[in-house]
């Protein structure tokens, strides 16, 4: 495909159970069926029908009778939600720019609430396997961290109370980011999280707090820009991308999320930045989709 398909397309390519059990088999097993128990590739292929009186696509391996699906291991394990709603879900959630919320899912797949929660968090869950969040940043990366949360009105930005102090590292070059969640943004918190994501020798653009001061090193080269004077020093060095993150990610939770959960919050980052990352793929279904192999 050399664009962005429509959910018509997608409709269309898989309104069937059948042709999304074709699908996700080329995914998983791109060389023929395998055996997840003795690793056979003598497997037998049948249809019959479950409890529910509904047809179910299994395979049985020759070598060691175990029976399996292709489901069996990945995030729609144990669901008795078709892959056509899984497949559908999967889109609606990586074609939203800021997202799909359950109450979404739950009216555009004929869903209950408590099965829409579900496939919203298995989806987000293989989208944190994602290899891309392995890698390092390397060249000009961009640093800062915000707040998210709280309740009442207080004070805005450092030193708010209530609030979960979010980071996030942008690699200029690629326009990849990866974003986490803090406990606080002390000096040794912020350290873990820039030498987890950035390789040494990178250039860290950053403001000027405190909890900065150690980049001052031979680790990693450092340049600082003060809000309070300007945006853009000497042309080049800024925060501005990642400034750009923070305005389209609290939309998405005031517009889509309305509120997050400390406990789930590393789930809509990870989501947010997997999402953010791939925004230039033709279609994400496909990728998260491998993810969730």
């Amino acid at each position: 495909m050399d664009k962005h398909p429509s959910i018509f397309e997608i409709l269309k390519r898989f309104d069937t159970e059948e042709k999304c059990v074709q699908h996700f088999e080329r995914i998983r097993w791109p060389h023929g069926p395998t055996c997840i128990k003795c690793g056979s590739t003598r497997i037998m292929k049948f249809k019959t029908l479950g409890k529910t009186k509904k047809i179910r696509y299994l395979y049985e391996c020759v070598d060691c009778r175990y029976q399996f699906s292709v489901t069996v291991g990945t995030v729609f394990h144990d669901s008795h939600l078709p892959l056509t709603k899984w497949f559908l879900g999967i889109y609606l959630i990586c074609s939203a720019k800021k997202g799909v919320s359950a109450k979404q899912l739950q009216r555009q797949l004929s869903v209950s609430y408590k099965t829409a929660w579900y496939m919203a968090h298995r989806i987000r869950l293989a989208m944190q396997d994602d290899d891309d969040f392995c890698q390092k940043f390397a060249g000009v990366c961009e640093v800062d961290e915000t707040y998210i949360g709280g309740k009442g009105k207080g004070p805005r930005g450092r030193g708010a109370a209530n609030k979960i102090p979010v980071v996030a590292i942008k690699e200029r070059t690629s326009g990849k980011i990866r974003m986490k969640a803090l406990n606080n943004v002390k000096k040794s918190t912020l350290a873990s999280f820039i030498r987890t994501h950035a390789e040494p020798g990178a250039e860290i653009h950053t403001d000027e707090f405190t909890s900065y001061k150690w980049l001052d090193s031979s680790e990693f080269v450092h340049n600082t820009v003060n809000h309070k004077e300007t945006y853009v020093k000497a042309g080049k060095i800024h925060t501005n991308g990642i400034e750009n993150v923070w305005s389209l990610f609290k939309r998405a939770i005031t517009g889509v999320f309305h509120k997050v959960s400390d406990k789930y919050l590393p789930l809509y980052l990870n989501e947010f930045s997997y999402r953010f990352n791939h925004r230039e793929q033709v279609c994400l279904l496909y990728r998260v989709l491998e993810t969730s192999c």
